[in-house]
């Protein structure tokens, strides 16, 4: 009999231990499961306009996507998503020209001719990604 009571106990102190441990891997799974999506939110405004003064477009189309959940995005929010969509469809038109795919490269400059409706007061940017993509501003 007494030899039951001691191992209730030690089953007992081993229960509580191994829920102790599944609890702190829990929270060590949710804690890490938090971090890795702390990057996948959506960028504002000013990360944006960090991007485009150290003139890292690329960097911007990749955010864009991050950024196309966002329901109703603020006036200057739209402004930069138009920056980094005018650098993406810049590349494609640069691609396509040089390969002498015409009409796929056409379809790009239209694209790029809504974006600078839409870019506002960033306007200068499309100056830069011309310059860095070697379009000629005069071609279009």
């Amino acid at each position: 009999m007494m030899l039951k009571t001691n191992i209730d106990k030690l089953m007992n102190i081993v229960i509580v231990c191994l829920c102790v441990v599944m609890l702190i891997c829990s929270l060590i799974f949710i804690n890490m499961y938090m971090e890795a999506f702390t990057d996948y939110h959506y960028r504002s405004a000013d990360d944006y306009i960090w991007y485009i003064n150290d003139k890292k477009y690329s960097e911007m189309t990749i955010q864009m996507y991050l950024s196309k959940h966002v329901a109703n995005p603020p006036e200057d929010l739209k402004e930069c998503i138009a920056v980094a969509e005018y650098y993406k469809n810049a590349s494609y038109y640069k691609m396509y020209s040089e390969v002498g795919e015409n009409d796929k490269a056409k379809k790009y400059l239209s694209l790029m001719d809504e974006n600078r409706k839409a870019v506002g007061s960033l306007s200068f940017a499309i100056e830069d990604i011309n310059e860095e993509l070697e379009i000629d501003s005069g071609k279009k």
